[in-house]
């Protein structure tokens, strides 16, 4: 990473502190968003796309910062499509109570997802077993349908 300069020299104009890239780096995980992530250290989303353009090591902890968030994410919305979230119920614009929903759309979404690292099947092999899975994944969805009081 660059070196510490001062965080605000007698030109007024802010610098990329280790401090300060490292609080980016950790908002940056926490959020997935760049834009906000430079705003919340008081910085521009310009200036932080030009420090990762020039230092190799800030693109690295970025990248590393960025996958982090990506596997928070990923697990939160797994959590959901797995275990469902509480969703207020509204009369006349007042909570009255909570249903416990559960999106088949999430789920279905992070099954077509992109993996990471992951050994992804031959297109041959996708044709090949489509019919299991679309069996597999009826049932599942048949299933989730059922425990939230439908018919299956």
């Amino acid at each position: 990473m660059d070196e510490p300069t001062s965080p605000t020299p007698a030109n007024g104009i802010k610098r990329w502190t280790l401090d300060r890239q490292a609080e980016f780096l950790g908002h940056l995980t926490m959020t997935c968003n760049v834009r906000a992530s430079a705003r919340a250290v008081g910085m521009s989303e310009q200036s932080v796309h030009r420090l990762r353009l020039r230092s190799p090591e800030f693109r690295a902890a970025w990248e590393a910062a960025r996958d982090e968030g990506y596997v928070r994410l990923e697990l939160m919305l797994l959590e959901r499509a797995l275990n469902g979230f509480e969703k207020a119920i509204l009369k006349d614009g007042r909570p009255v109570g909570t249903i416990k929903e559960i999106s088949d759309r999430l789920g279905l979404a992070l099954l077509h997802a992109p993996r990471r690292g992951t050994h992804r099947p031959r297109p041959t092999d996708i044709r090949r077993d489509r019919a299991e899975m679309r069996r597999r994944i009826e049932a599942k969805l048949s299933e989730m349908n059922k425990r939230l009081g439908g018919n299956g």
